[in-house]
C-alpha cells in the first residue's frame, strides 16, 4: 500500500526530520548538554522532548509498513511495536537520580527508571532492525541502508557503554558522551527513513 500512497512517503520523511532534529532541538533550547536525552524532561525542553517522542510513538504505531506473506517479523510489525515503545518512553520518564522534592517522587523512581531506559533501548533497537532487515531490500540505496542500520547499532552499543560507565563510575565517559551515541543512532535512522521517503528518480516504486 505504501508504494502506491503518496502519503506514507510524507509519514517516512516526518519520522526522520524528528529522528535528525530531536537532539538538535533540545540541546540548543537548553543551551546545555545534559548527561542524556532522557533528562531533558526535567528542562524548559520538556515539552520538545516528550512532543517529539509522542509524534513518534503515533505515526510508528499507525504506520502500515510492508507485509511480505509467510513473514514471522513484517515491516509492519516492527514499526508499530516501535512506535508503542516510543510512547513509554515518552510516558514513562527515566528517574532524576538526586534528591528532589516528594511530590516529584514518581519521576525519581527506579522501577519507572528501568521502564523508561529499557523501553529506550528496545525502540532504538527495532528501528535499526527494520532498516537493517527492511530497508536493505529495496531496489536501491541498498549500499546506504547498511551503514545507516549499522550506525543506528553502534549508536545504541555506544550509548549503553557510556551509560553504563556513568552510573557505575558517577562520571562521564566524556561530557555529553551519551548524547553522543543517541545522536548517531537517532541520525542514522532518521537519514534511512527520510530517504526512504523520497522516491528514486528512475523508479516510480521501490
Amino acid at each position: 500500500m505504501d508504494q502506491i500512497n503518496p502519503s506514507y512517503r510524507l509519514l517516512r520523511r516526518a519520522v526522520g526530520i524528528l529522528g535528525i532534529s530531536l537532539p538538535i532541538l533540545i540541546v540548543i533550547g537548553h543551551g546545555h548538554i545534559e548527561r542524556a536525552m532522557s533528562y531533558y524532561y526535567y528542562t524548559n525542553m520538556s515539552t520538545v522532548f516528550t512532543g517529539v517522542l509522542i509524534t513518534f510513538g503515533l505515526v510508528l504505531f499507525t504506520y502500515r509498513g510492508k507485509v511480505v506473506p509467510g513473514e514471522k517479523f513484517s515491516e509492519n510489525r516492527l514499526t508499530n511495536a516501535s512506535g508503542f515503545f516510543a510512547l513509554i518512553v515518552a510516558l514513562v520518564p527515566t528517574q532524576f537520580g538526586q534528591p528532589i522534592q516528594a511530590i516529584y517522587y514518581v519521576h525519581n523512581d527506579p522501577v519507572r527508571g528501568l521502564i523508561h531506559n529499557g523501553s529506550a533501548v528496545i525502540f532504538i533497537l527495532l528501528m535499526g532492525i527494520i532498516v537493517l532487515t527492511k530497508f536493505t531490500k529495496a531496489k536501491y540505496f541498498k549500499r546506504f541502508y547498511q551503514v545507516a542500520g549499522w550506525g543506528v547499532i553502534f549508536g545504541l552499543i555506544f550509548t549503553i557503554f557510556s551509560y553504563v560507565y556513568m552510573r557505575v563510575s558517577h562520571h562521564q565517559l566524556f561530557p555529553g558522551a551519551v548524547i553522543l551515541g543517541q545522536t548517531i543512532a537517532l541520525w542514522a535512522f532518521g537519514a534511512a527513513w527520510l530517504r526512504r521517503g523520497i522516491p528514486h528518480p528512475d523508479a516510480a516504486k521501490q
